[in-house]
């Protein structure tokens, strides 16, 4: 179990590489809750990535909208639709 679990897990460093490609900064990197925070210099809106769950949650206007079960290639293009909008 605990094998499969962390087979489907996120890779953080891989996480990470991908946000700073597409322009975010790495604002929140918790090891307890597992959660990495990114933010971009322009804009207020936050992609928090829930590595371990693969559960991704876009903060905008206030609001958090939760995807959960995302792949890399679906983060890859959260990180470009939030980009293309200025957030």
């Amino acid at each position: 179990m605990f094998l499969a679990s962390t087979l489907m897990q996120m890779n953080v460093e891989r996480v990470i590489g991908l946000g700073l490609a597409h322009g975010w900064t790495v604002v929140q990197k918790n090891n307890k809750t597992r959660v990495l925070g990114f933010r971009r210099s322009t804009g207020k809106d936050r992609i928090n990535v829930f590595y371990t769950t693969r559960t991704v949650a876009v903060c905008k206007d206030g609001q958090q909208h939760f995807r959960r079960h995302q792949t890399m290639d679906d983060l890859r293009a959260i990180f470009e639709s939030c980009e293309s909008r200025g957030g």
